[in-house]
């Protein structure tokens, strides 16, 4: 290959050809480092890909501001006083409650939390893995998230028998969504106070402006908490759509950064693999550098020798390691995503990451390549011609 390119200088031909002088050592360093290379892309794309899954879910909050109330009051009140605030452009009452699945040999499931909302409400859409959400004509139905499926295994159409307090009323799946922080599901309004009996009375606020944007959302959110602290309400806890969305990339963002970390002791390991091959390779070539030496070779030209010679590894195994970094990203985000959210990760090839990529394989190849380039500029014509 290298005569087809006869313009290259002699000691660039020399680096190459010494690169693979040894195929079997260069295929053990080459192995560790593409895993490095392909790990490090497929992880910065898997990141990117879980932010913009977690942004999707959580885009089935279509309102800017919630307030979570300490107790139960009138609704009506507490909405009235929330739509005067200037930029407010819909606001609903939810009731927040928690039930656990009654079984029939008089045994409950774990806590799930209950989110109820008005029939025709049109501030939240969750998405649906299997079934569908809810409808307005639905009653007694039941949208509930993946990891309620964790208490006992449903499907859409599956009917359960909810206690919530002191009563049980029977309840029918109609879909089942992503996973979320613990098992949740969505009913509707009229129908939890039908079995709980509080009627008109609400602890959540669900409020949409206009804008949208983060700075807008927390200029609504401190208009709301401010009238309603006026009114005498005890506000348990309040969030913008933002803050929430960031929270949650944020906790995603920790299981990046032991993947992160395990990338880190890969390519930890392929540079102190690829500093163990230069030196070997210098000391076998002994003799050659030798000849080099007498035939006018000053430092400068030894040292450029081993470090093209490990440049060229590091640009070898990240060609490489790019095209297997996408099959390697596919693998890890379906199971991560089936995993963590219950829906593979959409696919996202990171350009920045294969680019970054490039100037930490450089930097490595450098960094391991220096002290066996500075060994090899030591040794003396003599010492080397009398090597054995």
């Amino acid at each position: 290959l290298l005569s087809v390119f006869k313009n290259l200088s002699q000691l660039f031909n020399l680096s190459i050809r010494n690169t693979f002088r040894r195929p079997g050592r260069l295929t053990l360093n080459f192995a560790t480092l593409v895993l490095a290379g392909a790990m490090f892309i497929a992880v910065v794309g898997i990141r990117q890909s879980l932010r913009m899954m977690v942004f999707d879910i959580q885009n089935d909050a279509i309102y800017d501001v919630d307030v979570d109330f300490s107790q139960p009051y009138p609704s009506n009140t507490f909405e009235r006083k929330a739509s005067r605030i200037a930029g407010v452009t819909r606001v609903e009452s939810w009731n927040l409650d928690t039930g656990r699945i009654a079984f029939e040999d008089d045994t409950f499931s774990g806590s799930i939390a209950l989110i109820s909302m008005p029939d025709d409400s049109q501030m939240t859409q969750p998405k649906a893995v299997f079934g569908r959400f809810l409808l307005p004509t639905d009653e007694f139905a039941i949208f509930i998230n993946s990891d309620t499926l964790g208490l006992t295994p449903l499907k859409s159409g599956s009917t359960i028998r909810l206690r919530i307090g002191a009563e049980e009323h029977n309840w029918t799946v109609v879909g089942i969504g992503t996973r979320g922080f613990g098992a949740a599901a969505y009913v509707h309004y009229d129908d939890l106070v039908t079995q709980t009996g509080t009627d008109g009375l609400a602890n959540r606020l669900v409020i949409q402006g206009g804008a949208g944007d983060p700075v807008s959302q927390n200029r609504l959110q401190a208009e709301v908490l401010a009238v309603l602290d006026d009114a005498g309400y005890e506000v348990q806890a309040s969030h913008t759509t933002t803050e929430l969305k960031e929270s949650t990339a944020a906790q995603m963002d920790t299981l990046t950064v032991l993947l992160m970390a395990m990338v880190i002791l890969i390519a930890i390991v392929g540079g102190l693999g690829l500093a163990i091959t230069m030196s070997l390779n210098v000391m076998e070539r002994t003799r050659e550098i030798g000849i080099l030496r007498s035939l006018g070779a000053q430092n400068g030209v030894i040292r450029r020798l081993v470090l093209v010679e490990g440049l060229a590894i590091a640009l070898m195994s990240w060609v490489i390691a790019i095209p297997l970094s996408i099959p390697l990203a596919v693998f890890l985000g379906d199971a991560l995503g089936v995993s963590l959210l219950a829906t593979p990760l959409d696919y996202i090839f990171s350009i920045p990451a294969v680019l970054i990529w490039l100037g930490l394989i450089i930097l490595i190849s450098i960094v391991a390549s220096l002290i066996p380039a500075q060994t090899a500029t030591k040794l003396t014509i003599r010492d080397t011609l009398s090597y054995e």
